[in-house]
């Protein structure tokens, strides 16, 4: 897989964190207490890269009382272990916070920022900068909330935004569930589409990224639930409770990377279905097997399509209202599929960009230009 290449040269926690975490749903797949104990422990390494892989713990527990044919005690005390050697694991990082802070803090304190950051009502369900004046100021006035009550301001600001207006905040949430599970890249730090463009080899037409394993995968996970196999039900408890620790902060492409390896193993799954149907010739169930796969292409490349038709639906640019005017997005060039990107800085390219206002600009007193990056351009 693509990405996979991509980020094994970057430094970047998600690198060492998918490695930590495929490696503990291994050792969790042959659940003796020897490996139940070396499971804590990666766990415990895997939650100090990214705290919210403590979410799919209780999930093993479900999944071992489920699954795991043996007496209750047994299996109790096998959770026992994974818990306690779980927890030794965080327990040098959790003194030294205490010793540090003078405060009880399990792994870290960036949770209630980044929870507004990912809801508040000028999210996008991406990483949040206040850029606009009127979104500077707000992020100023809960800053200051946050120096008088503490990081009770995160939450009490996020839910007056969702008591106030909840439907915005639902669509947010949506958003950031096709995000995640969407085939376009939310870049940062390290950009997979700047990477593809520059680097040959990742063109190649048998690299695969997530436009193809994501549907794949997540049709494998759906049918492998029929097949029971043992171990299924945790690798889906695990992209379930995974997804939606990511989806309830904020969305980058790279905290997809954890997932990828299940992925990869379900999409597998489903070519195998496929296969087997080609081979008994069961029409019926291929065509079920087809339709599945192309729901969930759509929907998972949702927001490709929207990119690509959206300048033919609305040529003149999409503007809102806001506080400070009319703000003017510029959707000339929202996505170009196969064609790179456009580097200011490239000799050989040159970006062309248009502008067209439907109002009267007599009617406004001053106008200004503000550029934010993004990865596509």
């Amino acid at each position: 897989m693509a990405y996979f290449w991509l980020m094994k040269g970057a430094l970047l926690i998600e690198t060492l964190s998918c490695f930590l975490i495929t490696l503990s749903l291994f050792l969790l797949l042959n659940p003796s207490f020897r490996r139940l104990s070396l499971a804590g422990i990666i766990l415990g390494l895997a939650s100090l890269t990214r705290a919210n892989v403590l979410i799919f713990i209780p999930f093993i527990f479900c999944w071992m009382m489920m699954e795991v044919n043996e007496p209750k005690r047994r299996i109790i005390a096998k959770f026992g272990l994974l818990l306690l050697s779980l927890f030794l694991t965080i327990l040098p990082v959790t003194i030294r916070n205490y010793m540090v802070s003078g405060k009880f803090i399990l792994i870290s304190t960036n949770g209630p920022i980044n929870f507004w950051m990912g809801n508040n009502r000028y999210a996008n369900g991406q990483y949040y900068t206040p850029t606009l004046p009127f979104q500077v100021r707000h992020a100023e006035r809960i800053q200051q909330e946050v120096k008088e009550k503490g990081d009770k301001a995160y939450f009490a600001d996020v839910l007056d935004f969702a008591r106030k207006e909840p439907l915005s905040y639902i669509k947010l949430q949506l958003k950031k569930f096709l995000l995640f599970f969407g085939a376009d890249e939310i870049a940062n730090n390290t950009s997979y589409e700047w990477t593809r463009s520059i680097a040959s080899v990742l063109r190649l037409p048998f690299i695969i990224d997530f436009s193809i394993i994501l549907p794949l995968g997540l049709m494998g996970c759906f049918f492998s639930l029929y097949k029971r196999k043992f171990g299924t039900l945790l690798l889906v408890f695990f992209l379930f409770a995974y997804s939606i620790s990511t989806i309830i902060f904020f969305v980058l492409s790279r905290y997809q990377l954890p997932i990828a390896p299940l992925l990869l193993v379900f999409s597998g799954f489903s070519l195998l279905s496929i296969y087997e149907c080609l081979k008994k010739k069961d029409v019926k169930k291929l065509t079920y097997f087809l339709a599945v796969l192309i729901f969930f292409s759509c929907l998972l490349n949702a927001n490709r399509g929207i990119a690509f038709f959206y300048p033919k639906i609305s040529p003149k640019g999409a503007y809102i209202e806001t506080e400070e005017g009319l703000l003017i997005c510029d959707t000339s060039e929202i996505h170009r599929p196969g064609k790179g990107l456009g580097l200011l800085d490239s000799p050989r390219k040159s970006l062309k960009k248009k502008l067209i206002i439907d109002r009267n600009p007599e009617v406004f007193n001053s106008a200004t230009f503000r550029h934010q990056s993004h990865h596509r351009h």
